[in-house]
């Protein structure tokens, strides 16, 4: 059987699903459809007062039945309260109406903003090699990734690069039979690459290919299908994969890409190092049909949902945060980006202790907190509370409130999220303001927060002394499982609705997810944590039930790195989130790391 055509059985929805749709998700929809009901009957109604007989009768018939005085009381009180109600009504349908509108014109400007554009080229070909290199033995990576004596020129703006494109011929495919299966005794001809030793293909100068049976090569092939739904590999024809490399590498759809231009030359050396990557030759032409997934291009998937529950929402967190202002948290902003912090007068920045790399500081390490995706520090409320209670009074704790990713309806942030440059430059000015940029900090991040501590590893890699990423979304981004996962599936359980529903389809984080996220410039890679392989300053915790990312594939990374079970804690029993949920052991081992 060739595993390269074989799909994933079908999942069925369970019974949980079944009753979240029916009892829960179900009835928040409804609301908004019966508010416009309710708007129509009263429009409808205008000019038939019987519709409220208990207030009607009592004004039309008052004065001709005062001997009924207890009678005609008890129903005025009636139709007062009746009318009261129908107002009340009416007003919250004219509201959640009106919001409708403006939450669906908003969504309708979310699939219509243009995708954030890919700047460094030169940096997006790094990434893109090391993605590339992930799993290769040594001797492998020096065939397929020899760096080159001369840096390429990346851009479109460059005239010598386009000489240099313009006399590029395509892959040659003696070693190939013609409708693309591998011959697995020959080599890569040395005439199939004739780029220049200037060409980006220079980052591949080899004319070498992967064995189409090695292990490394049919794991990658059996990756890439997820970014094409899973597709047969049959299928995946040459123009599919320059259909899905120019939204990867370009934010463009590849009819945008003039076929004569630089930028449509580096996609085919791309596609080439796919080729010799995947250990095979990817037939010529279009399957007609076949969807890839192009986060950036494709239609924005939102739901609507009332104004209530964003009311409800809004007041958890500001409740949250006006509890934690009686632990010391004051609300702080820094250029475009706020946050709560505790800093007590009694820390105090040790330089000696800190000055020794090898050692923490007697002092508590200030902590940066970076939460997920999701409804905001309110469904963290149980674990700031546990570490207010555990973690010593004099240690520093900020919060880095994030609107966009927090259902903040009413905040301008919500669909006009900070870029990783707005945010990374806020964070390293609080830092200077509190001194901690000398004293170094120790990141817990979680979920999506965990691409905001990949940005400040590759930044300030000596301030982040301790790294604990929970549930990390931000390793092997280059595989398809968190953007399928979370954005492009159809649920099948109960948590599968809620993430859907409640989160990825929600009009900020949606809107974050698909325009403003650059998911090259999200990817961290573990060489870029300091001392990774040392417990003490290093912990990831893994959900063996995420139905996010695959935590296997996770550990499996983290291990080839040298990381021990010391370091990378696998909950086979947990689920994506619940490592940091009240009632949990791993709640309290990882506010004991902190401490």
């Amino acid at each position: 059987m060739d595993l390269d055509s074989v799909s994933p059985p079908p999942r069925h929805r369970s019974i949980w699903y079944w009753f979240a749709l029916f009892f829960i998700v179900g009835p928040i929809r409804i609301i908004t459809p019966l508010a416009w009901l309710h708007i129509a009957y009263t429009l409808a109604s205008h000019h038939s007062p019987h519709h409220f007989p208990p207030l009607y009768h009592h004004y039309s018939h008052h004065h001709h039945h005062h001997h009924h005085h207890n009678t005609e009381t008890s129903i005025e009180h009636q139709g007062i309260m009746s009318f009261g109600v129908h107002l009340v009504l009416l007003a919250i349908s004219v509201m959640e109406v009106s919001f409708f509108i403006w939450y669906m014109h908003s969504a309708r400007q979310v699939q219509i903003s243009a995708p954030a554009s890919i700047a460094d080229r030169r940096a997006l070909m790094q990434t893109f090699k090391r993605c590339l290199s992930v799993g290769l033995d040594e001797e492998d990576q020096q065939l397929l990734f020899k760096s080159p004596e001369s840096s390429p020129p990346l851009t479109s703006s460059s005239s010598s690069s386009s000489s240099v494109f313009s006399s590029r011929k395509p892959l040659l495919s003696s070693h190939h039979s013609h409708n693309g299966k591998p011959n697995h005794n020959s080599t890569y001809s040395s005439s199939s690459s004739s780029s220049s030793p200037t060409s980006p293909t220079s980052f591949f100068p080899k004319p070498y290919m992967l064995d189409y049976n090695s292990p490394s090569a049919k794991e990658f092939r059996d990756q890439l299908r997820l970014w094409f739904f899973n597709a047969p590999l049959s299928q995946i024809k040459r123009d599919n994969m320059m259909e899905w490399l120019a939204w990867s590498f370009h934010s463009q759809y590849l009819e945008d890409i003039p076929m004569s231009s630089d930028d449509y030359a580096l996609l085919e050396d791309l596609c080439d190092m796919f080729e010799r990557r995947m250990g095979m030759r990817i037939p010529e032409g279009r399957t007609e049909g076949l969807k890839s997934l192009r986060v950036a291009l494709d239609r924005v998937r939102i739901s609507s949902r009332p104004l209530l529950l964003y009311l409800l929402f809004g007041g958890l967190n500001k409740l949250t945060e006006w509890r934690l202002s009686f632990a010391g948290f004051k609300h702080v902003t820094v250029g475009s980006c706020s946050y709560l912090v505790r800093c007590s007068d009694e820390w105090s920045f040790d330089s000696q202790s800190s000055s020794s790399s090898s050692s923490l500081p007697s002092s508590p390490l200030p902590l940066l907190f970076l939460y997920g995706l999701g409804i905001g520090v309110s469904q963290y409320f149980d674990f700031f509370n546990k570490c207010i209670s555990y973690l010593p009074s004099n240690q520093p704790i900020v919060i880095l409130l994030q609107p966009h990713v927090s259902m903040d309806v009413f905040h301008h942030a919500h669909t006009h999220p900070p870029s990783e440059t707005c945010i990374v430059a806020s964070l390293y000015e609080l830092m200077v303001r509190y001194d901690f940029h000398r004293s170094g900090m120790t990141v817990l991040s979680h979920s999506n927060g965990t691409i905001i501590h990949g940005w400040l590893l590759r930044k300030y890699p000596d301030i982040i002394k301790r790294s604990c990423l929970v549930d990390p979304v931000c390793f092997r981004l280059w595989e398809a499982d968190v953007c399928y996962n979370f954005i492009y599936r159809s649920p099948r359980t109960l948590l599968e609705l809620f993430m859907s529903y409640f989160v990825a389809q929600e009009l900020g984080i949606a809107k974050y997810l698909t325009r403003a996220f650059v998911w090259s410039r999200c990817i961290a890679f573990m060489h870029e944590i300091p001392n990774a392989t040392d417990p003490k300053k290093t912990l990831i915790f893994l959900a063996g039930r995420d139905a996010v990312l695959n935590p296997h594939r996770v550990r499996e990374y983290a291990r080839s790195f040298g990381l021990s079970g010391k370091s990378v804690r696998f909950a086979d029993k947990l689920a994506h989130g619940q490592a940091l949920v009240k009632g949990f052991e791993t709640t309290t081992e990882i506010i004991k790391w902190i401490g």
